[in-house]
């Protein structure tokens, strides 16, 4: 099955979830779908300008709105109707959500992302890496500065950290070019490295499975230029 097609039946299967009254199976078929949208920009276009063009001409933007109500409506059910917290996730996917949406300079809808992915029932079952990393997105959107924590880094962290220190120099009001190029480093290194073995969603990049545009790049610097 193409990833176009699995697309198609991600979102089929998200309308019948939808009408039975099930947010935490929407959730699950929007984002299958949003991922494998995002794993096509990545594989077939170098530039944040021919892949944000493509992805909006997909409806990629009111697909991430969708996202957006379907996980309220989630949260809802973890507030009133006795649903576990767990059932939201940990905080991978609001984070992917927050880039994307910036890249796409809706930069509302990636602050609403960035606000989820600090939950207190999200960031219990995130890893100490991304519970830091939304740390230093919120310090963006809140115009704090943010100094990066000591951290234990493992496997591709050791390549996301470059992000890290963007966010760092950009919410000092310091210089980003050493940071850009960290970066683009980083990103070089990440898709020759055949030992990563878990970028099960193929929108990070690894040796096996190499990408050519950095969403996560682009989308940072399209928020802080945005927020001058």
């Amino acid at each position: 099955m193409t990833k176009m097609n699995a697309i198609a039946v991600s979102l089929e299967a998200a309308e019948d979830w939808e009408r039975k009254g099930e947010p935490g199976w929407v959730c699950n078929c929007l984002s299958s779908a949003l991922m494998n949208y995002l794993s096509l920009a990545v594989e077939e276009h170098s530039s944040g300008q021919t892949a944000t063009e493509w992805l909006e001409s997909q409806r990629v933007g009111s697909l991430l709105q969708r996202i957006r109500n379907s996980t309220q409506s989630l949260a809802d059910g973890v507030e009133t109707a006795g649903l576990p917290g767990s059932a939201l996730g940990g905080n991978y996917h609001y984070l992917v959500y927050a880039h994307l949406a910036w890249a796409l300079r809706h930069y509302d809808e990636g602050e609403w992302f960035v606000a989820f992915s600090q939950r207190h029932d999200v960031l219990e079952i995130s890893t100490p890496f991304w519970r830091e990393y939304a740390r230093a997105m919120a310090a963006l959107v809140r115009r704090e500065a943010y100094a990066i924590a000591e951290l234990r880094l493992r496997g591709q962290e050791r390549y996301w950290a470059a992000y890290l220190h963007f966010i760092e120099a950009a919410s000092r009001g310091a210089g980003v070019s050493d940071a850009l190029a960290e970066i683009d480093r980083a990103f070089a290194a990440r898709n020759a490295d055949r030992r990563i073995k878990d970028d099960h969603y193929e929108v990070e990049g690894s040796g096996l499975h190499p990408v050519r545009w950095d969403f996560r790049r682009d989308s940072l610097l399209a928020y802080v230029q945005h927020r001058r």
